[in-house]
């Protein structure tokens, strides 16, 4: 009897356990594909200010009779099906957002989501993403390392190499 007693308490404890391992995953997923999709919305915001619209210069080429309502439409269906490409389990977003957080607690994704979508942090990343934003960026880092070959001499030389003029 006490066997018994002790097996179902054993398979109890191990359905309940299991139970919360199921729960965890789920909340874990959850968290994940929201980081997903925050990640995915926030380039998104840099697609729509015009690389959209190069995308599908050449299609509106082919199609100079349609109307601007008409490629309003188009652009808003591109948009969503990128949006699913880019988040689907196969999709770029997906693939390096899950493996950069791979480590992480399911407690500290649920932090990043929230972080996420605080709604000072969306403005800040709304306005930091744009196009010309990102561009001035770029040449900024370029310019600051093209300009930095005297501190790599100086550092060269520090090692007992010799610089480069």
């Amino acid at each position: 009897m006490f066997r018994f007693v002790s097996a179902t308490l054993c398979a109890v404890i191990l359905m309940l356990f299991s139970g919360l391992c199921v729960a965890s995953d789920v909340v874990r997923e959850e968290a994940i594909q929201k980081l997903v999709n925050i990640q995915a919305e926030a380039f998104m915001v840099v697609l729509d200010e015009g690389q959209l619209d190069t995308v599908l210069f050449r299609f509106r080429k082919t199609n100079e009779d349609a109307t601007d309502s008409q490629w309003r439409d188009v652009r808003a269906d591109v948009r969503r099906m990128f949006f699913k490409l880019f988040t689907e389990s196969s999709g770029p977003f997906s693939m390096v957002i899950r493996e950069a957080v791979q480590t992480f607690a399911t407690e500290d994704l649920m932090k990043l989501v929230a972080l996420n979508n605080d709604p000072l942090y969306v403005k800040y990343n709304r306005a930091a993403a744009s196009v010309m934003k990102q561009r001035k960026l770029q040449l900024s880092i370029r310019t600051t390392i093209e300009g930095s070959v005297v501190e790599i001499n100086d550092t060269l030389k520090k090692h007992g190499l010799n610089p480069v003029y």
